[in-house]
């Protein structure tokens, strides 16, 4: 629906979500349905990789999948992991990093973490060089570290200007032709989806499951999900409180 609603071509399918999206045991069925509409053109994953082997990704490349952006965030696996915040299979993730690289396109996405992970910027970015093959070139797309409300803020964020400032000298030092760019992505303008909601209007909701966060839920009024903090069960009443870029949130009434 949404794709019709673009009334474009070369559309990108872009796979992401709050948690790690190669928890879905559907995955690939849901690629390969991506993958019939004739509209879609790169089909994408975000992941954090400690879920792939090889014969995984193979049925996702098989199933339509063209490129996976690897959130890779150091190349030490004590580094690695102080960045995740928990135990991450540093030598697991590089693996798949290095097979990837032979079989579909390859974004190599650490979110640069200034105090934490500086140097390991300029090792992730040798290592992706080090990938390019006969048949793909992998790009890194530093990701600027951004403070959250409930996230886990291990610094205060730079300035977009700074942050910029710092891609552009690290793309003439090691060749700009190895950091993302927008035409990697393919952006352009397009008819937005209409908000079926206003900010204060009062809705009914189905609950459907349990959110992110300790006390949320997602509930569905008019075919969207919102994002409401509740301990009832079944259908609620609630108040829109937020409607900007779609996202929508509510509070019970």
């Amino acid at each position: 629906k949404l794709v019709e609603l673009k009334k474009e071509i070369n559309i990108e399918a872009h796979i992401a979500s709050q948690g790690e999206p190669t928890l879905y045991s559907d995955l690939p069925r849901l690629v390969k349905g991506l993958r019939n509409i004739p509209a879609v053109g790169d089909i994408a994953i975000d992941t954090n990789g400690t879920l792939l082997n090889e014969k995984f990704v193979d049925e996702l490349i098989i199933a339509g999948l063209n490129r996976v952006n690897l959130s890779l965030n150091a190349m030490s696996r004590k580094k690695a992991d102080e960045v995740a915040g928990t135990a991450y299979n540093f030598e697991r993730v590089k693996k798949m990093a290095e097979y990837i690289s032979t079989r579909c396109k390859l974004i190599i996405a650490p979110v640069w973490v200034p105090g934490l992970n500086d140097d390991d910027m300029e090792e992730l970015v040798a290592f992706t060089k080090s990938l390019k093959n006969e048949k793909f070139t992998p790009k890194i797309g530093i990701q600027k570290f951004l403070e959250y409300r409930k996230g886990r803020n291990y610094t205060k964020e730079l300035s977009w200007e700074n942050f910029y400032a710092k891609l552009a000298e690290w793309g003439k030092t090691y060749g700009e032709e190895f950091f993302v760019s927008a035409a990697d992505y393919n952006f352009k303008e397009a008819k937005v989806l209409a908000k079926p909601f206003k900010k204060d209007e009062t809705v009914q909701a189905k609950i459907v499951c349990k959110g992110r966060f300790p006390g949320e839920k997602l509930v569905v009024s008019k075919d969207r999900v919102i994002s409401v903090f509740t301990d009832k069960i079944g259908t609620v009443r609630l108040k829109i409180k937020r409607t900007k870029h779609n996202i929508f949130t509510g509070q019970i009434v």
